[in-house]
This record gives C-alpha cells, sequence and structure tokens, in this order.
C-alpha cells in the first residue's frame, strides 16, 4: 500500500512539472542585428565569422535548442549617416541585440537610440576607450579599448626611454579619444616629463596635406611617431609620404597601433609584398589570439571555404556571437517568456525590449566561457577581461613577434597565457613586470635604437636671425670681420657659449635683420621664426606672454623691465624748505589733530581743571596755547581727569613719531637729497597729459597704450640715444620733446650712465626678462637653456657683463635714481587712526558719566545730597530745562571734596559734600555764585 502512494505522489508531480513547462512558451527564432561596412577591412572578415557562428549555434543542441537565432544583417558602408539609419531599421525589425558597429563614430550614434528601446549593444572592433562610460549604458566592448592599447604603447615608449614622442592621428572622437588616452596613461608613469607632438591629420587628408604635416614634424627635431588610425585607413599614404622625405630612414622610429597589424594580415599577397616594402622597421600591435584546438579547427574552415585576409577581428567576431547566444539562452530559461516589445513615444516606429536591462546583466555579470580569443568574461568596469597584445616588427616581407603585452605582466618574451599557467604552477613566482622585448630591426635596418629627437636633418645650417640696432651696440650689434658679416655683443656672447656647451653642437649662421638705420620690429621678429622664415631669434627678446603662443622661449638670461627715465636738476635749500619734509595734506591732517586734542582736553578737563576754566576768551586761548605747546611738551597746564590723562599719553605718543620723523627728513633734505625732477613716478606721468617717449620697435608702445591706457597722442617714438637726449632737454612744453622716456631696464642703465643729467626715477613698474625665441616644439630650447644656467651658475654671466660695460656707470655716486623723501599722509594713518579713536572713546565715557549725573540732579528733591554749587535764575529751576543742562555743564565739579558712596534709602548712589552746605540752600532757594 505505500508502494502505491509513493507512485501516486511521483505521477502528480511529474504532471505538476509537465503542465507547468507546457506553459513555459519558448519562442521558434530570436532576431538579432549585425551593423557591419561589408567591404572594409574587418567587414570583410567579419561578416563570414559572424555567419559561421549562428550557423553553429543554431546547429548546437545544447544552447538554443528550440530556438533558432535569425541574424538581420545592415552595411554601414563606412559612413556615420548611413550607419545610423541601417541602425534604426534594425531596431524596427526587433532585434534583441546589435552585434557591431565596427567605427566607434557609428557606435556613438547608435548606442544613443539603443538606450531608448534598451537594445544591448555588442561591438567587436570599436575601441573608444569613452564608449566604456556611463553615457552609453547599453553599449558593450567585447573587445580591448584604446586605454588597454595604449597602455602597451606607453611600455614600449618607456622601455625604449623616449621621451618626446610626436602622436599622429586621425582628427575624429575616435582619433582624439586615442591620442588623450595615450597622453593619459604616459603622464601617470614614473616618467611624466615626456613632450608631446600632437598632428591631428583629417581623414580625407590630400596627400600634400600629410606632407606639410610630415614636414613640419620633420622641422621640428620630431624622431619618434606614433600613429593611430581606423584600420579602414589602409592605403598606408602617411608610410609612402614619410619614406618620399626620407623619414623612414636611420634614426627614426615608427610605433603604430593595431590598425597597421590588422590590415597587413588582411593584404593580399600582391598587395602584401608593396606594402611591406614602404612599413619596414615599423613596430605594431596586434591582439594576441592565444593557441586552442577551436581556433585551429575555425583556420581550417576559414581556409576550405576559400577566405582569405583572416585577422584578430574575425575571431572576435565570432565571439561575440556566442555571447550574445549564452546570453539569451540564460535570458529565455529566466524569463520563462519569448521577449516583448511595448511601443515608445520618444522614437517614432520604434518598440522598447521589455527584457533589454535583464539581457544587458546577463551578459555583463554571468558570460563566463572560452572562446576563440580565450576566457571571455567582463570586468566591473565593463571592460573585456583578456586585453592581451602582440609586439610584432615589420621585418622583409612578413612581420616577427618580437614580445607579447598583458596588464599583469607587462612587455616579456613569453605569450601571457604561458606565464600565467607557470604562475599557477608555482604560486611563489614573482609576477613583477621585466619589461623585455626581442631584438628590432629600425627603419634603415638598423639595429641602434633611435634618438627621441634631433636637430632638423632637412637643415644643414640653423638660421639664427639677430636685430641690427641703431644704438647700445654693446647689447647686441653687427660687425664686419675680414669682410664677413658678425653678430657681436652681451646677447650674442651669451649665445655662442650656451651653444659650445651643447653634446652635439649644431652648426649655424646669423641672419642680421634690419638696416642698422632703423631698429626692427620685435614683434615682427618673433612672427618670422613663427612662420619657419628663421629657426630662432637671439638678441635682446623680451619674455611676453603673446609671444609664447608663437615660440618658445629658452630659460631667461637677464632681468628687464621698465622704468622711466627723466631729466633732473640740483636744487637749493631756499627759506620754505623746513616744509618739505610732509606733504601738505599730511600738514592740514597734523593741524587739525592739534586743534582736536587740545578741544577733546578742554571738554574732559573744563569742570574739574581751572586752568581750563575762566571767561570765554581765556579758555580759547587755553585750547590753542596748549595744543601748540604739546609739540615740544612744554604746556603749562596739566591734565586732571583720568581721562584726560589718558589722551594726552596717546597725543605724546603721535608727536613723538612725527617728531622723529620730521627731523630726519629734513635732515635728508639739507644734506643728502640735493636733486629733483618734475616727474614724481609712474602715477604721475601716466595721470598727467605731457607726452611720452618710447624706444621704437620693442613693444613698449603696445603695453602703454593697451595696458596703461595712454594715447597714442601722447606717446612719441625715439630711435637711438641722441633722440633720447634730444627730447628730454625739449621737455614737453616743446615741440618734439617729452616729459620722460619708458625704457627697459638694461638701456635705461647704459643710458643714465653716459648721460648724467637725465636718472631713473623709482623702481621698475613693470618686470620682464630676456631670452632667446626658437620654434614651438625646437629640440635645442632645453638644452640651450640647461647651457645658460650653468653660464650662470659658474659666474661667467657676469664676465660678460663686464666685458661689455654693462655694470659700469660713469656718473658719480651722488646721481643715483632719484626718490622721494617727503612723507605723505598714508605712513600715519594707523597712528592717526589709534589718536582719533582714543579721543572718541574719551569722551563718549565722559559725556555718559555726565548724563548720570544730569538725571541724578534733575530727580533729586535733596538739595542737601547735591554735590555742586549751582545757580537758577529768578523764576526758579525748571527740571529738565536746556538753560538747567548748560547751566550744569559749565559747572565746576569739586574733586577734592566729594566722595561716592551708598545711600542707606533704595541703594542709590549719592554724592556728599565734606563742608557745611551753606545756609543759603536749607531754604530751597538757589544763589547765584560767582
Amino acid at each position: 500500500m505505500k508502494l502505491f502512494y509513493t507512485l501516486l505522489v511521483y505521477s502528480l508531480c511529474v504532471l505538476a512539472v509537465s503542465g507547468n513547462k507546457s506553459s513555459h512558451i519558448i519562442p521558434s527564432s530570436v532576431n538579432i542585428g549585425v551593423l557591419l561596412s561589408f567591404n572594409s577591412t574587418i567587414g570583410r572578415v567579419a561578416k563570414p565569422a559572424i555567419e559561421a557562428a549562428v550557423e553553429a549555434v543554431n546547429s548546437n543542441e545544447n544552447i538554443l535548442s528550440r530556438t533558432r537565432l535569425n541574424m538581420v544583417m545592415k552595411d554601414t558602408k563606412c559612413d556615420r549617416m548611413i550607419g545610423m539609419i541601417e541602425g534604426l531599421n534594425l531596431m524596427q525589425n526587433q532585434v534583441v541585440a546589435i552585434l557591431g558597429p565596427q567605427s566607434s563614430d557609428i557606435a556613438r550614434l547608435i548606442s544613443e537610440a539603443a538606450k531608448e528601446v534598451q537594445v544591448p549593444v555588442i561591438s567587436f572592433a570599436a575601441t573608444d576607450p569613452d564608449l566604456n562610460s556611463t553615457q552609453f549604458p547599453y553599449f558593450i566592448q567585447a573587445t580591448h579599448n584604446d586605454y588597454s592599447q595604449m597602455s602597451a604603447v606607453a611600455d614600449l615608449v618607456e622601455y625604449f626611454e623616449w621621451r618626446k614622442v610626436a602622436i599622429i592621428y586621425i582628427d575624429s572622437e575616435y582619433g582624439r579619444s586615442g591620442m588623450h588616452a595615450l597622453e593619459d596613461v604616459l603622464q601617470s608613469g614614473k616618467d611624466s616629463d615626456i613632450v608631446f607632438n600632437r598632428a591631428p591629420l583629417m581623414p580625407n587628408a590630400s596627400t600634400s596635406e600629410i606632407d606639410v604635416l610630415l614636414f613640419n614634424l620633420n622641422s621640428m627635431g620630431s624622431r619618434v611617431f606614433i600613429v593611430h588610425f581606423n584600420s579602414v585607413d589602409k592605403e598606408f599614404g602617411l608610410f609612402s609620404a614619410a619614406k618620399r622625405l626620407g623619414m623612414m630612414a636611420n634614426g627614426y622610429a615608427w610605433v603604430a597601433t593595431d590598425w597597421l597589424s590588422t590590415a597587413l594580415d588582411s593584404s593580399e599577397p600582391v598587395e602584401l609584398f608593396n606594402t611591406m616594402e614602404i612599413v619596414q622597421g615599423v613596430i605594431s600591435l596586434r591582439r594576441h589570439i592565444p593557441d586552442s584546438v577551436a581556433k585551429r579547427n575555425f583556420d581550417w574552415t576559414w581556409i576550405k571555404t576559400g577566405s582569405s585576409g583572416l585577422n584578430s577581428h574575425a575571431y572576435s567576431a565570432y565571439d561575440s556571437v556566442w555571447i550574445v547566444a549564452e546570453a539569451i539562452h540564460r535570458f529565455l530559461n529566466e524569463q520563462e517568456e519569448e521577449p516583448k516589445f511595448s511601443a515608445t513615444g520618444r522614437l517614432k516606429n520604434l518598440e522598447i525590449f521589455q527584457g533589454g536591462s535583464s539581457l544587458l546583466r546577463i551578459v555583463l555579470t554571468r558570460t563566463n566561457f572560452t572562446g576563440l580569443t580565450g576566457q571571455i568574461r567582463f570586468n566591473s568596469d565593463r571592460t573585456i577581461a583578456n586585453s592581451t597584445f602582440e609586439v610584432i616588427n615589420v621585418e622583409g616581407t612578413g612581420s616577427r613577434v618580437v614580445g607579447y603585452w598583458s596588464k599583469s605582466f607587462g612587455l616579456s618574451l613569453l605569450s601571457p597565457d604561458i606565464l600565467h599557467r607557470k604562475s599557477l604552477d608555482d604560486p611563489t613566482r614573482t609576477t613583477k613586470k621585466s619589461h623585455q622585448l626581442h631584438g628590432v630591426v629600425w627603419p634603415g635596418e638598423s639595429l641602434i635604437k633611435p634618438k627621441e629627437s634631433a636637430i632638423a636633418s632637412t637643415r644643414k645650417t640653423l638660421r639664427i636671425g639677430v636685430p641690427y640696432r641703431v644704438d647700445f651696440k654693446n647689447i647686441v650689434t653687427i660687425g664686419n670681420d675680414d669682410g664677413n658679416t658678425s653678430a657681436k655683443g652681451y646677447c650674442i656672447d651669451i649665445f655662442k657659449q650656451a651653444i659650445g656647451l651643447l653634446p652635439d653642437p649644431p652648426s649655424y649662421s646669423f641672419v642680421v635683420i634690419g638696416n642698422g638705420i632703423d631698429s626692427p620690429n620685435y614683434d615682427e621678429l618673433i612672427k618670422m621664426v613663427a612662420n619657419d622664415s628663421l629657426d630662432a631669434v637671439v638678441g635682446d627678446i623680451a619674455i611676453v606672454a603673446s609671444r609664447t603662443l608663437l615660440v618658445d622661449f629658452t630659460q631667461p638670461f637677464m632681468d628687464s623691465g621698465l622704468v622711466i627715465i627723466a631729466p633732473f636738476r640740483k636744487i637749493n635749500v631756499n627759506a620754505w624748505a623746513f616744509l618739505r619734509p610732509f606733504s601738505v595734506q599730511l600738514w592740514s591732517v597734523i593741524g587739525f589733530l592739534f586743534l582736536f586734542v587740545g578741544l577733546v582736553i578742554w571738554i574732559l578737563e573744563h569742570r574739574v581743571n581751572e586752568d581750563f576754566r575762566g571767561p570765554p576768551r581765556r579758555q580759547i586761548t587755553t585750547v590753542i596755547w596748549f595744543s601748540l605747546s604739546t609739540m615740544f611738551q612744554s604746556q603749562r597746564q596739566t591734565a586732571e581727569s583720568a581721562l584726560g590723562r589718558i589722551v594726552l599719553l596717546i597725543w605724546f605718543f603721535v608727536v613723538l613719531i612725527l617728531n622723529s620723523n620730521y627731523v630726519a627728513s629734513l635732515t635728508s633734505i639739507l644734506t643728502v637729497q640735493h636733486m629733483t625732477s618734475p616727474v614724481k613716478g609712474i602715477h604721475s606721468l601716466l595721470n598727467s597729459s605731457d607726452p611720452i617717449g618710447f624706444h621704437s620697435g620693442t613693444g613698449i608702445e603696445n603695453f602703454l597704450n593697451k595696458r596703461a591706457n595712454v594715447s597714442m597722442s601722447r606717446l612719441k617714438p625715439l630711435k637711438k640715444a641722441a633722440d633720447y637726449v634730444k627730447a628730454l632737454e625739449l621737455g614737453p612744453k616743446e615741440d618734439g620733446g617729452v616729459a620722460a622716456i619708458i625704457e627697459q631696464i638694461p638701456y635705461a642703465k647704459i643710458f643714465t650712465a653716459r648721460h648724467c643729467k637725465f636718472k631713473i626715477i623709482d623702481d621698475r613698474f613693470k618686470r620682464g626678462r630676456w631670452g632667446f625665441a626658437f620654434q614651438k616644439g625646437s629640440p635645442l630650447v632645453k638644452p640651450i637653456s640647461t647651457a645658460i644656467l650653468e653660464i650662470i651658475e659658474i659666474g661667467d654671466l657676469q664676465r660678460i657683463s663686464d666685458k661689455w660695460e654693462l655694470s659700469n656707470h660713469g656718473c658719480s655716486a651722488d646721481s643715483d635714481s632719484i626718490t622721494s623723501n617727503k612723507q605723505n599722509l598714508q605712513s600715519f594713518w594707523g597712528l592717526f587712526l589709534m589718536c582719533g579713536v582714543a579721543c572718541c572713546l574719551a569722551l563718549l565715557i565722559f559725556f555718559a558719566r555726565l548724563l548720570c549725573q544730569y538725571r541724578w540732579f534733575v530727580n533729586s528733591r535733596d538739595v542737601e545730597s547735591s554735590p555742586f554749587d549751582y545757580i537758577s535764575d529768578r523764576d526758579g529751576c525748571k527740571r529738565g530745562s536746556i538753560k538747567n543742562a548748560m547751566v550744569f555743564l559749565d559747572k565746576k565739579e569739586d574733586l577734592s571734596s566729594v566722595r561716592k558712596g551708598k545711600s542707606s534709602r533704595g541703594g542709590e548712589n549719592v554724592v556728599q559734600r565734606f563742608d557745611q552746605v551753606p545756609p543759603s540752600l536749607t531754604d530751597g532757594s538757589i544763589q547765584k555764585s560767582n
């Protein structure tokens, strides 16, 4: 009987499960879209690989046994707009996933629409690292992105110890993203001082445009080039132009990303022979596909079908189909219903895939199988896990693998899968990156590693521009030695010595700029360097922000800046010299303070000090006398109140400081300073309407007009020192004269040393420095800057300065720069503020205390309790009247006969007299006192 019930229960369970399975709806087919460019390098191998993978999935009973993958293919024709349209067409066919596109630019457009309809897009060729961001949540890169590839390139740069590289890239979102990824990796490494030359190239660039780009890079001394193109660009026009310009020869290095290896692997034998000739010695990356039985079977099938041009993208395309198939298989088992679509209001004629988010999650979190490309799974950051590369070197009629790269092992001689197996067999084995490669054959069949930069080989001799100045020839001048034109001067000696310190000094020739009659315009000299008319300019070249946009400057070798040159005259001490130490404004404030402090002391002392009482005329005289006598501390009156003494103490301190400064300034005026100038400083000069002279061609005119807002009508250009003398002697009132001249410090010192009646007024008001100007990216800038620093450190800079008499002054010691000894209000405002605050606080306390006394006086009914003698008019004292208040304020307070105490009634403070109260006060009458 038990057996019967057991069988019955089991039968019911089987029926229940069978009934449940019968309710599980399994679709007969599922649509997946494929977006390719059929006639491209990638498309020609990806299309048959995807078709083979779909056929393998549909014939496999272990996956999607009752559901068939239905593939819908669209051709983008390598066009963004067509790719966008075809992608939307795929979404109208209710596809649950899209394979491709191969172009990163098209992938950006498709991913925006895929986010709206929630259809995962799985690309096996789009490597733009920006596509892996949260901006494209439904986009999955089933291949390495360019960030991992650029990490491999950065390790190559580090391995070969290059410090300057030129990055040539397609000027598109794909190319720019790859370039920025490489810069980020290089700058985040231990060698973060690597110099980049960015060289963008339009996708449809002509041969002449390629020639110009390469010529400019070569002229700047670039020798290491990193090329990042799309894999569809296989015309090799860049390398053809480089070979034509002699840049595929000994001394150059070329590193290409995986586009080159893809193009080489896909080329036909005849085409490959011609291609190999122009890319000899180039290093490229290729995705590493580990050897396996499945890979060998796929290769054999590929050859058997008569296909050619097999490359790594075919393996990735094949695996991407299995990624989707595995995910759909799990999705159908979990959802237990066929995929559903619903209408969306944002995109017309498109439907939202209801299970899109679930399918996306399954792909990212549950994909884990071994495909043709190795172990396939996704990291937490949505990147593919097995990003490994082969480093290949093009040599002879083919290419050879010189090493491998992986994130875990870096550059290695063994493949990463072998190293990984060894690390598993021996857990104690270190996984430290060793960075090793086999020998590389460089362009020109050289085995010697190229240097990262060199002096441009297109010119054997550097063209160094030298300004032919009219005057100040000890700075820079043009001479004639044995019939040959030569440059001389302070700046030229520094340049020659700096060049001589280089390990491999280049040859150069000086190019004279100017006619010796008019000094050349220095901004035009900078433009000549920028437009490649000159390689460099040496001389008195000021380093200005606007010029740094056009050229590169070396380390400065002289401090410069702008100062004022003005005439001066000796003055005799006159009868009013004693007023010169202080300015008019300061004298006015001092006079006001004397009267103000005297008035404050009178208010504080009037009710308690007999010296400050009496008739009005006497009191006014006393205040004035007391105020002035405090200057010498000879006042007869003394302060009796505490507040008065505090104010007087602070005032004595102020007077002491003023006296000390006055004596010091007057002594200096009478004994040392016997010169003056009508120009007192830059502010007085700019605020006036007088004409201002400047050295023509030096850029000072632009500074005064645009930065200092000086009208052009006030600016007068001057060519040479003789013009300076004439203009200053004429003065601002005469035609052709100027009030002052704005000049750079080195010239100003030379001029004033030779003409002692003109001097430098005040310190420099604009700082600057001199340096040598070279073309942007010139490799000479850094070594010459280092050489200049060495010249400064060993003391040769001062020796050269002495040789050209830049440090000698011909005038006597009393002709130093004019400075003013006159003190102004700004020097003492803190002192005056302290005194004013003390006076105001004292008055505030005094009047507060007086108000309390007055209120008590008004409210008191008991005359005997008053400590004051007071007077009433004939009508009696009216409480709170103004006259009462004035009388109360003027009455003397007898401090010697009062004391404070506590009243026995109400605890009020009262003041009691010690002497006897006059009888006249007892009857309530108020008698008038004298």
